[in-house]
């Protein structure tokens, strides 16, 4: 599944309209473990229950090591989309051997 995720990148606006992408992505975790996109699923709901409170916003800061606490709960979506970024690029880039055609990456990084 990591192969399709990888070489799936020019069709990634369609996989996303059918939630496919997603699922793909999804799929390579689970893979690695059982839990992980349960585990996945609570940090989402535990980050966007956090940010609507100032308390909150500034735990998420803090165990997120951030420059400084959300201004407001719609901070949670640009960390969303920044953490669900990385974890679609660690799909993509999971290869069993060293790579080189962007940046030096090692095998299964």
């Amino acid at each position: 599944a990591g192969a399709i995720a990888s070489s799936a990148t020019p069709l990634k606006h369609l996989l996303r309209e059918t939630n496919a992408f997603n699922k793909i992505v999804t799929e390579v975790y689970a893979n690695v473990s059982s839990t992980c996109p349960d585990l996945v699923r609570a940090g989402w709901k535990q980050l966007y229950r956090n940010a609507t409170t100032e308390l909150g916003r500034k735990q998420i800061a803090r165990e997120m090591n951030l420059c400084r606490p959300f201004q407001s709960a719609r901070g949670a979506d640009y960390l969303h989309g920044f953490v669900s970024d990385a974890l679609e690029t660690m799909v993509q880039y999971g290869y069993p051997y060293e790579a080189d055609f962007y940046n030096p990456v090692p095998a299964y990084p």
